[in-house]
């Protein structure tokens, strides 16, 4: 067993094994997906090896929550993980979301919240957690990173469709670690990428991507090229469309 504060996980051998799948997340059998997966990121944001987390520990609460969704989605699920990646989009990329001119309001955004961060680190250089009490503020005070406070998740800042290599990318912000990823969505295998959607918040949309052990932060206030959307068959890109369509209206 491997003990992580006071929760007890077990090391995962049998793929089959629901029963030590239910108790890495500390759910039960009756419990429903929206539940088990309100779990997993809990334990995922608590014991992630970016926070003092120990990975094997971490490993485990990953695959429990993949068996686990497999189970209540029919056991036959063939679905397609994505992936962090470096690699930029390739000069034929066309934007879809987010706005890449240099001065404008959604670059400025991304500047806003980088000093911000900056400020905060430097402050509390050698004090502790560097995190105490500043979601707090950040979130008494929403116009500091206009609306961004969710600073756990990648932040959504722009979304490409590249023709060439038939795939849709995503463009996230870790600014946890101050770095920039891109997640590549294979066109063919659009259907195959599972994702839970959170839109409860006015301000802010939550997706959580098989594959990604961050949720995604997409900001309402993000520029859609309208007449580009349909470039992409992500069921993904024309949920978020949709979304903030029924929002304005």
């Amino acid at each position: 067993m491997l003990r992580a504060g006071k929760v007890l996980l077990p090391v995962l051998r049998r793929k089959g094994d629901l029963a030590e799948f239910y108790k890495v997340l500390n759910v039960s059998k009756s419990s429903s997906l929206k539940e088990i997966a309100t779990s997993y990121f809990d334990l995922a944001k608590q014991h992630h090896p970016d926070h003092g987390g120990e990975e094997e520990v971490f490993r485990a609460i990953h695959k429990a929550y993949r068996e686990l969704k497999k189970v209540h989605k029919g056991g036959a699920i063939d679905f397609v993980e994505a992936e962090l990646s470096n690699r930029v989009p390739p000069e034929d990329a066309k934007l879809i979301f987010g706005d890449e001119d240099e001065g404008s309001y959604w670059e400025k955004k991304k500047a806003k919240i980088r000093a911000l961060l900056g400020e905060q680190k430097f402050a509390i250089k050698g004090k502790g957690d560097p995190w105490s009490g500043f979601l707090y503020r950040v979130q008494e005070a929403p116009h500091m990173t206009d609306g961004f406070s969710e600073f756990y998740c990648l932040y959504l800042h722009a979304a490409y469709n590249s023709q060439a290599l038939n795939t849709t990318i995503l463009e996230v912000i870790d600014y946890m670690v101050d770095k920039t990823y891109f997640i590549h969505l294979d066109e063919k295998k659009a259907d195959k990428y599972e994702y839970d959607w959170n839109d409860d918040d006015d301000d802010f949309i939550l997706i959580s991507l098989d594959g990604i052990y961050k949720q995604i932060y997409i900001g309402r206030d993000m520029p859609i090229e309208y007449g580009r959307t349909s470039l992409s068959l992500q069921p993904i890109i024309s949920e978020v469309v949709e979304d903030f369509q029924y929002y304005l209206e």
